[in-house]
């Protein structure tokens, strides 16, 4: 190639091959609307840079991943952040509620609203297994001989229960929602 810059050719065989690079961006992202913008603002990017980039269509192939990859850990980095910050208001407007019996009903309500939730999704044992190591600090010997179930068996039902309930608590504090998706 004589001239500087990327032919046509080459900008045309980097775009009939979006769909890798899409996939690789939803293998980092788990969100396709997200990884064709990332496809998309990692594509204009090379249009924009063409007359200073130089290559085959093979390098080319590889800048344009590595640009992917690095628009990803960007979007990434920027996704965290946003949710710390979520997480952050959320905590602050707690402690700036006041203390009167109304916050406190509202707030109590809430939390009854989430143990049955619970309890509709794991079975009564389970959820008293799981109270049990948590509220109570029994230990697994403990729960099993009081459950008639073996130490493996209450750890699995704890973890069953723990995702459950993490999964009704994120719901119920509208964090971690997006990743749903």
């Amino acid at each position: 190639m004589g001239e500087k810059g990327l032919s046509d050719d080459i900008l045309l065989g980097l775009y009939r091959e979006r769909e890798r690079y899409i996939a690789v961006a939803f293998r980092y992202l788990q969100d396709r609307e997200k990884a064709r913008d990332v496809f998309s603002d990692s594509y204009a990017y090379v249009l924009e840079h063409r007359h200073t980039l130089t290559g085959d269509l093979t390098k080319m192939k590889i800048y344009l991943m590595q640009t992917v990859k690095h628009k990803c850990l960007d979007a990434m980095r920027h996704d965290d952040a946003a949710r710390k910050a979520c997480a952050n208001l959320y905590e602050n407007s707690i402690r700036m509620l006041p203390g009167d019996n109304i916050t406190q009903n509202v707030i109590r309500q809430d939390i009854y609203a989430l143990i049955r939730d619970t309890g509709n999704k794991i079975s009564r044992r389970t959820l008293d297994i799981y109270v049990s190591r948590k509220f109570h600090g029994l230990s697994h010997k403990e729960l099993a001989g009081r459950f008639g179930i073996t130490r493996s068996r209450v750890a699995k039902e704890i973890s069953k229960a723990g995702k459950v309930i993490d999964e009704i608590i994120r719901r119920y504090f509208h964090y971690g929602s997006e990743q749903q998706t």
